[in-house]
């Protein structure tokens, strides 16, 4: 082994206990950021998953129905609830709003109107 290869033997060596070192620290990090977050909110994963499904809604890559669907809840007035907590506004067009009068001339719920 010449000089050269016994310089890059050791820098090697040296880099590899750095990365290894540096691992073990961003896993411990990661541990005492996960705790201060458990802390803050009793269910982590739920709330992370919430979170997504109202960013997915927000950004228009989920539908109110698939947000819904993902979390598990019953009605859509369970998303309006969250979406309002997190204020995010409703994706409600001129023709949702026609629809919805429609539905609601055809049950005859809008007597006098």
């Amino acid at each position: 082994m010449d000089r050269q290869d016994g310089h890059n033997e050791r820098h090697g060596q040296e880099g590899l206990e750095r990365q290894v070192g540096s691992r073990n620290g961003r896993g411990k990090a990661r541990r005492i950021g996960r705790r201060a977050l458990e802390s803050h909110w009793r269910d982590l994963p739920r709330h992370v998953l919430e979170a997504l499904a109202v960013d997915g809604y927000r950004t228009g890559a989920l539908t109110e129905s698939q947000v819904r669907r993902l979390l598990g809840l019953e009605t859509r007035f369970q998303v309006h609830a969250l979406l309002k907590e997190r204020r995010v506004p409703l994706r409600y067009t001129e023709a949702d709003l026609d629809d919805d009068l429609a539905a609601h001339r055809e049950l005859d719920m809008l007597r006098g109107r």
